[in-house]
């Protein structure tokens, strides 16, 4: 009886070690995954902000644009015009 009591204490303190070596092990890997979720936190705020940016830069480039495309419309309007005159 000693025996089989001595082996399933042994038993069971190698099983309490596997256990605690796989907790260490997914601890570990938790841990790795938060630091990747951050990372993809910081990168994803740094894409919005530079496609924020880029959005304004457009807004204001078709500001600029907008008129002189609409004044060369009207230009080539009148060259047409003067062209079928002569």
């Amino acid at each position: 009886i000693l025996e089989n009591m001595h082996a399933t204490r042994g038993d069971t303190s190698e099983r309490r070690f596997e256990i605690q070596c796989e907790l260490e092990s997914e601890i570990t890997a938790l841990e790795a995954l938060k630091e990747a979720e951050e990372r993809s936190r910081r990168l994803t705020s740094g894409v919005i902000g530079i496609l924020s940016s880029l959005e304004d830069r457009l807004a204001t480039l078709r500001r600029t644009i907008l008129p002189v495309y609409n004044e060369t419309g009207n230009l080539q309007a009148q060259q047409h015009s003067m062209y079928l005159a002569l």
